[in-house]
Parts: C-alpha cells; sequence; structure tokens
C-alpha cells in the first residue's frame, strides 16, 4: 500500500519550517516534540531563499523522494491574521502571501487547512504540559490545571493567543481545546517599567530612524509590543540606547546582539536585552490578566530559549505581578518557557490529528 501523508508547515517572518506526517502517525506532534534532532521528514528553509512558499515544499518533496498525490491533506500555521472565506493570505511581517487554492490544485487535495501560528502554538501546549523536558520554569507558581493558558512568543514578530484546556471553559467540549489567536504584538505598548519609560524618546527616534532607512512601506512610529518583543524590536532597542548615550543609532542583527551579550559581555548588548526581558514580564502580566490565565503563560518563539541565560528571574517576578490590584492573582500564576523549536509545527499536527479523528 502507498504511504499517504499530511503535509505540515510552521510559517514565520524568517523561517519555513516543513514536516510530512504519515497519515495514521497520531503520535507525531508527541515525536516532534520530543526530538533531540531533527526527524528525516522536517526541513527548515529561509524564506529569504524560496520566491514562493510552494517553491520550498517542491524542495521538500523533492528531498525526501516524495510526490505531491502523496499528500492526502495539509495544515498551514502562518504569521498573520487569517480571515474566514478569504482564499489570498499575506504575511504581516514578510512581503510575500500565498493562495490557498494554489495550494489545493497543487497538491491535488481539497483538504487544506490554513491557520493561525499561534492557533498551532496553542495547540500543543496541553501536550508541552506533559513534558518536563521541554519546559524551563521562569516564575513558579501553583497555578490552575483547569484554568484558562496565555501564550505568547517573540521571534520575528510577536505571537499571541488564548488556549481554554478540556475542562476550562462550559463552552468546551471535555475532549476539546479552544484556541483564541490574536494579534497581541501590534497592541501600543503600555510602558509601566521605568526602564522602558527613561527609553520611550530614544525608542520613538531609533523606531523613526530605522524605518526611515527601511524598505517597508509602514512609516508609522507608534510603539508596539512587537517593537521590542520581537529580532527587530532587540535592534530597535540598541538603537534607542545608542542615541540615548549620545551616539548614532546602530542595529545590530538580533543574533549579533544575542552574540554580543553571551559571548563579549557587550554592556550595550546586555543592557539592550535586560529591557527587552522586563517588557517580556510586562507582556506576560499583560497576557495574564487578559485571559485570566490562571493555568499559566507560556512564552515560545526562538529568541527566548536562547537567551535565558540572561534572564534576571527575580526582577522578572517583580515587574510581572507589578499590578495594583491584582498583585495576589498573578502571584499565583506560572510562567514557563518551552524550549522545544518544533512547538509550531507540534501545533500543526495536533490540528491534523484532530480532522482525521472527527472524519
Amino acid at each position: 500500500m502507498t504511504a499517504t501523508y499530511w503535509l505540515l508547515a510552521d510559517v514565520g517572518g524568517t523561517n519555513i519550517r516543513l514536516a510530512l506526517m504519515p497519515s495514521e502517525d497520531r503520535l507525531f506532534a508527541d515525536k516532534l516534540l520530543e526530538q533531540q534532532q531533527a526527524l528525516a521528514s522536517e526541513r527548515r528553509y529561509l524564506w529569504s531563499s524560496y520566491p514562493t512558499l510552494q517553491n520550498a515544499i517542491e524542495v521538500l518533496f523533492a528531498d525526501l523522494g516524495v510526490n505531491a498525490s502523496a499528500v492526502v491533506g495539509a495544515v498551514i500555521a502562518v504569521a498573520g491574521p487569517v480571515v474566514a472565506g478569504k482564499d489570498h493570505f499575506e504575511f504581516t511581517n514578510v512581503d510575500r502571501g500565498f493562495r490557498r487554492s494554489e495550494l489545493k490544485s497543487f497538491l491535488k487535495t481539497d483538504r487544506v487547512y490554513i491557520i493561525n501560528d499561534y492557533q498551532a502554538q496553542g495547540m500543543v501546549i496541553p501536550l508541552v504540559r506533559t513534558m518536563p523536558n521541554r519546559l524551563t520554569t521562569i516564575y513558579d507558581a501553583p497555578g490552575n490545571p483547569m484554568g484558562a493558558i496565555g501564550v505568547l512568543g517573540p521571534g520575528t514578530g510577536l505571537g499571541v493567543a488564548a488556549v481554554y484546556p478540556p475542562g476550562s471553559n462550559p463552552m468546551v467540549k471535555a475532549e476539546a481545546t479552544l484556541v483564541v489567536p490574536g494579534e497581541g504584538g501590534h497592541v501600543a505598548l503600555g510602558a509601566r517599567v521605568r526602564t522602558v519609560q527613561e527609553l520611550l524618546p530614544f525608542m520613538q527616534a531609533s523606531l523613526e530612524a530605522f524605518r526611515f532607512n527601511s524598505t517597508d512601506s509602514d512609516k508609522s512610529a507608534t510603539l508596539r509590543y512587537e517593537d521590542v518583543l520581537s529580532g527587530f524590536g532587540l535592534q530597535c532597542v540598541h538603537g534607542a540606547l545608542c542615541l540615548r548615550n549620545g551616539r548614532a543609532p546602530i542595529w545590530p542583527s538580533p543574533d549579533a546582539l544575542s552574540s554580543s551579550a553571551l559571548d563579549d559581555h557587550d554592556p550595550l548588548a546586555l543592557e539592550t536585552f535586560a529591557v527587552f526581558f522586563d517588557v517580556l514580564a510586562q507582556a506576560c502580566s499583560d497576557v495574564a490578566l487578559q485571559y485570566l490565565s490562571n493555568g499559566g503563560v507560556y512564552i515560545t518563539g526562538g529568541i527566548v530559549p536562547k537567551n535565558l541565560g540572561l534572564l534576571d528571574r527575580q526582577r522578572f517576578a517583580d515587574i510581572f505581578q507589578d499590578s495594583w490590584r491584582s498583585q495576589k492573582f498573578l502571584a499565583q500564576i506560572p510562567v514557563h518557557v518551552v524550549t522545544s523549536s518544533s512547538s509550531g509545527l507540534s501545533g500543526a499536527a495536533v490540528f491534523a490529528a484532530s480532522i482525521v479523528t472527527s472524519r
């Protein structure tokens, strides 16, 4: 019998992560999370190397020696708002897009599902909670195992979602998980953190200068959470610190900033990450309050796991709890970091498995 697969994709602003899930493999999401190395059917490609998403998928098929006709369905998790009934999708932080109808034609299947990337991240959280080796706790608290969960993750942008596990909400079926994705990264930054308040004028100037020199058509300079909590946000903070120190702003790449902080202990790079983690603590607190996330807050994305050595956990805890009327509530909410780089693909696998099971 010829093997058949579900195509899984986690497509952000920088990376295209792809995998083929054997149609009957109900444990594929677990395998993606538990792996120490990439599975044989998993690949990561840089967006900048491919004109279209279909080109990257074609390379995956060629790498694995699989024909498109072997694919019985696809789940594409994408970084941006997914509008029901809309055929064309455009990414938020990269000038790319694709049409669902064209993917259906290429894959020769009507079962092509486009979901927000943080819907995928949210769907995998109940599974991640059973894998302590894929979690790092940065604020320890009892939490409520039956409670709602907040998810956010700095990467190329900032993703946000609320997760309601089975039993957490009377509107959710006993065996179901409800995920509500959002675009919280684009919410205006309300800075209640002192270090950020002092830096705001310079942040504004750094943001304006960076965007003036970029090819991005959006030249607005309203500070959003994403302007700190993302790869671009790290660059923006570094530029602001340069301006504060009376220097011309420079915007090293996120990888260069990470190396400068972790390996070279560069003072400005270290301060950049201190501001980043201060704002992350505020964002976690806001997500916990917005969604009443007494089941915990989970941080995903590529930036935080790689730079956990730069986190001051007591400082994080102080900012996280700093809410006049809600300190007692926040003190009971744990904050964890998901350390698997495959959590988005795993969420797509959970979604695909739910489709297969429901048929």
